[in-house]
């Protein structure tokens, strides 16, 4: 009889061992013998240790990558970065510049031709100075005599209520010159703008 009850207690303690060894094998570390009676600095280490290999099975995993649909269309992408020094000069975009350059010489050619034909269809008016006015002798020569001693032709002139007797070159206080006098006209030059006039002599006055 306890020879039978020996071997029923080796039985269940074969089974014990069995069912703990596989809850160890499924569940991990946190199913560890001594794992419920360790404190919890070790519990944690234990989720740590779990965690960490889960994290490093997912990395073992390969990677899921679904193309774009440039890349499954075989589009190029426009707006990408061309680089001059390792793929050359892009000739394509240098059409295009050289393209919308002569575009905008040919508008300015049009425009700068609309205008000129503008221009020769309404010319713009000729303005005109007007011609000033005549110099006038603000005097009166009273006649004319020729010096006995120096033999120059004098005048008399009237300037106001002044009788003057002057020759050629004689400063005038209206402003005037005396030019030249010969017998039948004398000539006076404004001191201002250098225009002369002349004034012819009568019979009387010679």
């Amino acid at each position: 009889m306890n020879e039978r009850k020996r071997q029923y207690i080796m039985l269940g303690l074969l089974v014990v061992l069995i069912a703990a060894n596989l809850i160890f094998r499924v569940g991990g570390d946190s199913f560890a013998p001594g794992s419920l009676f360790s404190d919890d600095t070790d519990l944690e280490n234990a989720y740590s240790a779990r965690a960490l290999r889960n994290m490093n099975t997912l990395d073992g995993l390969p990677a899921l990558a679904f193309p774009t649909r440039k890349e499954q269309t075989g589009e190029k992408d426009e707006t990408e970065g061309r680089n001059p020094f390792i793929f050359g000069e892009d000739k394509r975009a240098r059409e295009e510049a050289e393209a919308r350059l002569a575009e905008m010489r040919e508008k300015r050619a049009q425009a700068e031709a609309a205008a000129a034909k503008a221009t020769e269809l309404n010319p713009p008016p000729v303005v005109t100075e007007p011609e000033p006015e005549p110099v006038r002798f603000s005097g009166e020569v009273l006649g004319s005599m020729q010096d006995a001693r120096t033999g120059k032709r004098r005048i008399s002139v009237r300037i106001k209520d002044d009788i003057l007797i002057v020759g050629e070159g004689d400063r005038l206080p209206n402003s005037f010159t005396v030019a030249a006098i010969t017998e039948t006209e004398v000539r006076f030059r404004e001191q201002t703008s250098g225009r002369e006039v002349t004034v012819k002599l009568t019979k009387e006055s010679r």
